[in-house]
């Protein structure tokens, strides 16, 4: 099962001395339960955030996968002015790659509602991760 987490959290999952909120889904990413998935802007926001040695360092081992982004930007076309967030490069990506990005793990409300639009994303509709009821989010994924 893959994973996408939003540049608003990404320290706050990767960097094992943040928070321990995401404890949960930290394990479950460096224990080769979930994938991340990154692409696009979203990989420049983690090297904004400075989490991207980080994210090199799962995808050697094979815990994060690259999304194409010639496949991104074909998305990014589609949905040009759906997105009620400013986050439609994270939309894009999950399109790009459907068959797995399926979870998103953010803080960002209007980004939550983007991803449960099923005009956006559908088949398989998208899940939003929270902390709280780790078990439950992951479930139907």
């Amino acid at each position: 099962m893959c994973l996408i987490v939003d540049a608003n959290l990404c320290a706050d999952v990767l960097k094992k001395s943040s928070k321990t909120t995401y404890k949960n889904l930290r394990n479950a990413i460096f224990s080769n339960q979930l994938t991340l998935i990154h692409g696009g802007k979203l990989t420049e926001e983690y090297a904004r955030a400075g989490v991207l040695p980080i994210v090199s360092l799962l995808s050697q081992s094979g815990r994060a996968f690259r999304v194409n982004d010639a496949l991104i930007n074909a998305e990014l076309a589609k949905i040009q002015g759906m997105c009620i967030s400013n986050d439609h490069h994270v939309v894009a990506l999950a399109r790009a790659d459907r068959r797995r990005a399926r979870v998103l793990c953010t803080n960002d409300q209007a980004l939550r509602s983007d991803f449960k639009n099923k005009a956006l994303i559908d088949y398989p509709r998208g899940t939003i991760y929270s902390p709280t009821r780790h078990k439950a989010s992951l479930a139907n994924c």
